[in-house]
């Protein structure tokens, strides 16, 4: 049910630039979105997106990678006796 909407605002079937920019200021906030964009750019020679902020996405990735390391050494021993 989550993935419906997601797939809809990651950008893979419009361009977030052609959105008006309340949209635009929303799904800014979705990391899938500037991923979405930065393979677009890397696969289409010449195309250069306004929108794709590479530092929110890797940082995004980051955040996520170290939270689910803590949260797994946090729960390490509930994990083991399950």
């Amino acid at each position: 049910v989550i993935l419906r909407p997601i797939y809809l605002l990651s950008g893979i079937i419009f361009l977030p630039s052609m959105l008006p920019q309340q949209l635009q200021d929303i799904v800014w906030y979705f990391p899938t979105a500037h991923g979405v964009d930065w393979m677009r750019q890397g696969f289409y020679e010449g195309y250069e997106s306004a929108f794709l902020h590479k530092g929110f996405l890797v940082g995004t990735g980051l955040f996520l990678l170290f939270a689910g390391l803590l949260l797994e050494r946090v729960t390490r021993s509930r994990i083991k006796l399950a």
